[in-house]
């Protein structure tokens, strides 16, 4: 996609008014000026809503077999609620973390809620995780989002440690998943993902293990995002007054036109 600034922009709609003859240089220059300052405001800003933020902080003493929160839902199997130096495991963010591996021995998978997005949206999954820390096997870990039927998404980012990914797209996808397999000793880690959805619809966040022997990954710090490009007040004012006096300058040429007479400078005159 071909840019245009600001300075291509005031020339154009010159051009369009008449040419340097019919529009005076003050006009040009509040012309140009008007979209260069609304540029460099952005012709719009990212809103994001936080609709996913756990750090497990708060929750009290260790829980086994815990129920989840309410940004996050146990909908299989078990998790245990730990709150450090419990059983020895530790988080460098806080003092509370989640394994995976509930103390039934059934693996456990976390979901959050269902949240909606529009087409141009910017989607932001990521979590902290490391292995078990208790010298057991190693343990895989899924994580992903899914969505409610297939969804146009593009710019997909992955990271985890040791890998990047992308950008990526476009492409339609029911979801976006990756499995790790996390050594017993592996250390605190980063996993993120980023995309650009250019069709509307729904997405859960999600987050389970295979593991099924009471010691399984550690998770901490759940977050997820949504962002809207929104058009900022200040832009649309700046906007709107400078389409306005071009206007104004339209109207003027049209009737000198008839009048057979030059058009003269319009000057800005500001009160001291």
């Amino acid at each position: 996609m071909t840019s245009v600034n600001a300075s291509n922009w005031a020339e154009l709609l010159i051009s369009y008014l008449g040419g340097g003859a019919m529009v005076g240089n003050s006009v040009k220059s509040f012309i140009a000026a008007t979209l260069m300052i609304a540029v460099a405001l952005g012709a719009g800003a990212a809103h994001g809503a936080v609709l996913v933020n756990e750090h497990f902080e708060g929750y009290g003493p260790t829980q086994l077999n815990w129920a989840g929160s309410s940004d996050l839902t146990v909908v299989r199997g078990t998790v245990d609620y730990i709150l450090e130096p419990d059983f020895g495991l530790s988080t460098p963010f806080g003092r509370g973390l989640v394994d995976l591996d509930g103390s039934s021995g059934h693996g456990g998978r976390l979901n959050t809620a269902l949240f909606s997005f529009n087409a141009g949206d910017t989607v932001i999954f990521e979590l902290d995780a490391s292995g078990n820390q208790r010298n057991g096997s190693p343990d895989t870990m899924s994580y992903g989002l899914i969505f409610n039927g297939l969804v146009g998404i593009d710019q997909v980012i992955a990271r985890l440690p040791g890998f990047n990914f992308g950008p990526d797209g476009p492409f339609l996808a029911s979801g976006l998943l990756s499995s790790v397999n996390l050594a017993a000793d592996a250390p605190w880690g980063h996993y993120y993902y980023q995309f650009v959805t250019y069709t509307s619809g729904s997405l859960y966040a999600t987050i389970d293990t295979g593991s099924a022997d009471n010691v399984g990954p550690l998770i901490d710090n759940v977050r997820l995002r949504i962002h809207a490009v929104v058009p900022e007040p200040q832009t649309w004012a700046l906007m709107i007054t400078g389409f306005g006096l071009m206007g104004v300058a339209l109207r003027r040429r049209r009737y000198m036109g008839r009048l057979g007479q030059k058009a003269p400078d319009l000057r800005i005159v500001r009160a001291c």
